[in-house]
């Protein structure tokens, strides 16, 4: 059995473990789980939630590799100011983000140029 202490004025955790100071003190309230529990604590809830996805990042070699190699032929080839802005910021980049607004936003506008097929730009980002 798993127990996770918390507080009862706004759900925050204190503890999770395996025993439990009885009484409590007041203010707190164990919640009691018959395996240990998965996901993330949510004060709201009062119980556990699944864990939000991590955020991806890529090195930019990782991320062009992403696109096809024609797409990435094409995307080299654009003459357009924002492509060639965001390549540009590809090459200074340590790491790309598919949850950075500059990276869905380029990836986007690529797809509106026709410089990727439609729907690419979700399949690129996920």
């Amino acid at each position: 059995m798993t127990f996770y202490v918390v507080h009862d004025e706004d759900g925050k955790a204190v503890s999770m473990g395996t025993v439990v100071a009885d009484p409590l003190p007041n203010g707190l309230t164990a919640k009691h789980y018959t395996a240990r529990p998965e996901g993330i604590w949510d004060a709201e809830t009062l119980d556990f939630v699944p864990a939000p996805e991590p955020e991806k990042t890529y090195t930019p070699l990782a991320f062009m590799r992403r696109f096809t190699p024609q797409e990435r032929i094409g995307i080299r080839a654009s003459e357009d100011a924002i492509v060639q802005d965001f390549l540009a910021l590809l090459q200074v980049a340590q790491d790309v983000s598919n949850e950075d607004p500059d990276t869905i936003g380029a990836v986007q506008y690529m797809e509106s140029l026709g410089l990727i097929a439609t729907g690419r730009a979700s399949e690129v980002l996920s």
